[in-house]
């Protein structure tokens, strides 16, 4: 075993990276615009209080202010942006 290789080494974090990449495409794909893709309920509850219901509503809106929302993470954004990608849309 090389040093730095053991359990979790290179080959396990690139699995790993893989399976949140494929986990990322599948919950964006085929979402209407007219709602929100599937993420966490912490993410929906904080866009639904913030006021967003729909994906169209995101489209736009800076991401950084999305991330200032309790409840939304870094895999909910991915989501979103995905999703949005889908629709030629993004965020700011």
């Amino acid at each position: 075993m090389r040093s730095g290789e053991g359990r979790g080494g290179p080959s396990f974090a690139a699995h790993r990276a893989c399976l949140t990449d494929r986990a990322v495409y599948h919950r964006a794909v085929n979402v209407s615009l007219d709602s929100l893709p599937k993420i966490g309920a912490p993410a929906t509850r904080a866009l639904n209080a913030a006021g967003y219901t729909t994906l169209r509503q995101l489209a736009g809106v800076p991401r950084a202010d999305l991330a200032w929302l309790h409840g939304m993470g870094p895999k909910a954004l991915n989501i979103i942006e995905t999703a949005l990608e889908q629709h030629d849309l993004r965020l700011s």
